[in-house]
């Protein structure tokens, strides 16, 4: 396995959805240009063998000289994941199946200029969570089975990302702790949703990812029924 083939493996264990163009030289001792887009983003990797990976500071860079030099593909993979992570706007999953809340909160929160995904299921959550980083969840207790909680666990863990989480469910059953930041339950307008979310995330940014169940997240909010 060379370079080339090294990076594509490394960085598909930190973006799965990251795709890998390779621009080969004529000389193969010479650079090859590797261009990684995801999530609609992009950035480039130059590698030389014996070198190393080149990574500029600034997404789609292109023959302007890497400002960081890695030996080894982890290291370029982790870094080019983090350059593309930071860039990305703030997104949120809704996991509902109910097509009015979809509607009318998806509205408000791209209002707050939150980029927001919408699934009906569990299933289809589990999916997106793997192939996507959000920065938020919310999600309609009757979907939170087992299997989208392990995964939101092992996503978490394999990226050092945790997204907040908000379940909402008009009745109170065990949830889990470790994921679950607020339980929200109706009835409140859904622009007070949409707010809670936008600051939420924002505290999240602010700091730097770290965002734990303590007494300064609420317990539980209030939100129409879905």
């Amino acid at each position: 396995m060379n370079g080339v083939d090294e990076f594509r493996h490394a960085l598909s264990r930190e973006l799965p959805a990251a795709i890998v163009q390779v621009d080969a030289p004529d000389t193969p001792t010479a650079a090859w240009w590797l261009d990684v887009s995801w999530n609609e983003l992009s950035a480039t990797v130059e590698w030389r063998p014996k070198v190393g990976y080149g990574v500029s500071g600034e997404p789609g860079a292109y023959g302007e000289g890497a400002e960081y030099i890695y030996n080894s593909a982890e290291a370029a993979a982790h870094a080019i994941a983090d350059l593309l992570r930071n860039q990305q706007p703030d997104r949120v999953l809704l996991v509902t199946s109910d097509s009015s809340v979809q509607d009318q909160l998806s509205k408000q929160l791209r209002r707050r200029n939150l980029t927001v995904v919408t699934v009906a299921d569990a299933s289809a959550a589990g999916e997106q969570v793997k192939r996507n980083i959000f920065d938020l969840i919310i999600v309609d207790l009757q979907h939170l089975d087992d299997k989208l909680t392990e995964t939101i666990r092992l996503v978490s863990s394999q990226r050092g990302h945790t997204p907040i989480t908000f379940v909402v469910g008009v009745e109170f059953k065990d949830v889990p702790s470790d994921i679950v930041h607020a339980v929200l339950r109706p009835p409140i307008p859904f622009e007070e949703v949409a707010t809670m979310a936008q600051l939420a995330v924002r505290l999240k940014h602010e700091r730097n990812g770290d965002f734990s169940s303590d007494d300064e997240t609420p317990a539980a909010f209030w939100l129409p029924a879905m």
